[in-house]
């Protein structure tokens, strides 16, 4: 009889998941993503066989059994786990963002791990006390094999050292791109956010391998700082009749690093149309503490978004709090928009909630007229995605 193996694939605070994104958009959020990463791991797993799809114990819980393929080939799969969860975790972290977008793609956190199967236990006779047995010792494998390996000075993301992603940092050689915003229903443009890319041909050319390699080596804020500014070096460029979205965190939106920025004064003309879009879901109590930092940018002229928010409780209150002029529909939403179903309620219910404190709702990753056409009998009035254009280089886009 052939070993079998059990793999295990959970996503952490899947409640906090739900909190933000309802239940009716994380229900089908997570099918989409099993579905995904069961592919993903066939794939990668070609060696072996998945005996069965993947079974959900429950929304962010999943498991499969797998066995080596008929070929009579001998393969130690101790020898194996750790390349098979190191590349597992990428493939998995990509499946994320393709399916939540990369704002949130990149920051759930989750866990894949492998337990071979006692002989004894067939695996439709797994009772749930021998799962969590064997599930708490693979994952503690995990962690074993994931601190012998840790190499702090690369990144796991792309073959790059932090010597050479601060040198990247120095010279400024990172790139800026504009998405634009548009009008619903004319689709006329109305401003452009600022999005980045890595140097041009370089390892993390791609912005999800350029953010995780910043957060890899601890310089996140660095990255983001820089990204402003290079931003701002463009907005004087831009027609005066659009307005410009600069993505940034709660830590650095806090930060003197920031302020000493917008004290410039090459950029005193243009802070009036700048919208910062915070790039964090935020729990009460930080909403409360950085309540007076937005109160202050607002005095300046300068408008507050909140980026990737759900249909979802935690979110709202969090609008509640701030009261920003732009509140952005996740790509995660949009992205489970099924004709006029629950999923558009939602949207409905949370627009007119936006709507009664003074904000504006747009649609982000919007990539089909359905979506739009949803989005626009929902009373959304600002929307972004492929449907109307790519990110483009600034340097194509406008004379500097």
């Amino acid at each position: 009889m052939k070993n079998q193996f059990l793999f295990i694939f959970e996503i952490h605070e899947i409640a906090h998941f739900e909190a933000i994104f309802g239940q009716q958009v994380t229900g089908r959020a997570w099918q989409d993503i099993q579905n995904a990463a069961f592919s993903s791991m066939s794939d990668l797993l070609n060696r072996y066989q998945f005996t069965q799809a993947f079974e959900c114990k429950e929304v962010g819980q999943c498991h499969s059994i797998f066995e080596a393929k008929n070929d009579g080939a001998m393969m130690d799969i101790e020898e194996q786990k750790p390349i098979i969860i190191q590349n597992g975790r990428k493939l998995i972290r990509e499946v994320f963002i393709e399916q939540l977008g990369l704002a949130t793609g990149r920051k759930i956190s989750f866990s894949i791990a492998i337990a071979e199967l006692p002989e004894h236990i067939a695996p439709q006779q797994l009772n749930i006390d021998q799962y969590n047995e064997l599930k708490a010792k693979a994952l503690e494998d995990v962690k074993q094999f994931e601190l012998d390996d840790a190499d702090q000075d690369m990144s796991p993301y792309a073959p790059i050292s932090r010597t050479q992603f601060e040198q990247i940092l120095l010279d400024k050689s990172i790139q800026t791109f504009f998405q634009s915003i548009v009008s619903l229903p004319s689709g006329d443009i109305v401003g452009y956010e600022a999005l980045t890319r890595g140097p041009e041909d370089s390892a993390i050319q791609r912005a999800d391998l350029l953010f995780n390699s910043a957060a890899h080596f601890g310089l996140t804020d660095e990255l983001e700082l820089l990204c402003i500014e290079k931003a701002l070096d463009w907005v004087p460029d831009i027609p005066e009749a659009y307005w410009v979205s600069l993505n940034i965190g709660p830590k650095l939106l806090m930060s003197e690093k920031l302020e000493s920025l917008l004290q410039a004064s090459q950029y005193q003309a243009i802070l009036p149309r700048l919208v910062f879009e915070l790039t964090e879901h935020l729990p009460l109590e930080s909403a409360e503490q950085i309540k007076e930092r937005v109160q202050a940018l607002k005095e300046r002229g300068i408008r507050l978004s909140l980026d990737d928010t759900g249909c979802g409780f935690f979110d709202l209150d969090t609008v509640e709090q701030l009261q920003p002029s732009i509140v952005k529909l996740c790509i995660t939403v949009i992205r489970r928009i099924q004709g006029q179903d629950e999923v558009a309620e939602e949207i409905r219910q949370t627009r007119q909630r936006i709507h009664e404190l003074d904000g504006v709702t747009l649609g982000e990753g919007v990539e089909t007229q359905e979506q739009r056409q949803v989005l626009e009998s929902c009373g959304v009035t600002l929307a972004q995605g492929y449907l109307f254009d790519r990110p483009t280089a600034a340097k194509s886009l406008f004379t500097h």
